[in-house]
C-alpha cells in the first residue's frame, strides 16, 4: 500500500532556485565587488563552508599570515633541488588557494606541481623561473587578498549590533560557567564535553 503525499516523488518543498537565491544573499554585496576586482570567487567559497562569513575569515587571514612564508620557504629549496619538500608545498599552496576561490593562483600551484611530479628525482625541475612565477602570483594574490578581508572584516562589523555592557559581562559570565562544565566533563572522560 503506498501513501501519496499530494505531490511527486521528486519534488520538494523548496521553490526551485530559492536555495541559490538564499546563498546568494548571504553574500555581502560589497565583499562580492572586490573578490570579483581581485579575482576571487566568493560565493562558491563561502558555500563550501555553509556560507559562514567568519569562518571564511579567519581562513582567509590563516592563509594570507602563512602563503608568503610557503613561498619563501620554496625559494629558499633552489639550492638543494628538493623536488618532493617543493611538490608538497604546492599541493598545501594549491589547496588552501582553491577552497578560498582564489582560483588563478590554485592552478598556477597545480601547474608546478604537475611539472615537478612529471620529472620526478630531477633537482633541476624546481626551476628558478617556476618559483619567481609562483613568488608573483602569491604577491598579487596576498595583496588583493588584503583588500577583500578589509571587506569582509567591515561587513561584519555593519552587520554585529554594539554590546551592552551589562550584556558583555553576562556573556563573559556564561562562557565562564560552561568552560567550567565542560572542564569537568573532559577530566571524568564525559562524552557530553563533545556536545
Amino acid at each position: 500500500l503506498r501513501v501519496h503525499s499530494g505531490r511527486e516523488s521528486g519534488q520538494s518543498d523548496v521553490p526551485k532556485g530559492s536555495s541559490a537565491m538564499s546563498r546568494k544573499a548571504l553574500v555581502p554585496d560589497s565583499a562580492e565587488a572586490v573578490a570579483r576586482q581581485v579575482g576571487v570567487e566568493l560565493a562558491p567559497a563561502l558555500a563550501r563552508m555553509g556560507n559562514k562569513v567568519n569562518i571564511y575569515t579567519n581562513m582567509l587571514r590563516s592563509f594570507l599570515a602563512d602563503v608568503q612564508t610557503m613561498g619563501g620557504e620554496l625559494e629558499s629549496l633552489l639550492p638543494s633541488g628538493d623536488t618532493a619538500t617543493a611538490q608538497r608545498l604546492l599541493h598545501t599552496i594549491k589547496g588552501l588557494a582553491a577552497t578560498l576561490g582564489v582560483t588563478q593562483l590554485s592552478m598556477q600551484a597545480a601547474a608546478a606541481e604537475k611539472q615537478l611530479k612529471s620529472r620526478p628525482g630531477d633537482p633541476s625541475a624546481l626551476s628558478s623561473e617556476l618559483v619567481q612565477g609562483l613568488q608573483q602570483s602569491i604577491q598579487l594574490s596576498h595583496r588583493g587578498l588584503q583588500d577583500l578581508l578589509r571587506a569582509l572584516d567591515g561587513e561584519i562589523r555593519a552587520s554585529t549590533p554594539p554590546a551592552s555592557a551589562g550584556g558583555a559581562q553576562g556573556d563573559s559570565a556564561l562562557a565562564r560557567k560552561t568552560l567550567e562544565e565542560m572542564a569537568a566533563q573532559l577530566q571524568t572522560s564525559d562524552m557530553q564535553a563533545m556536545e
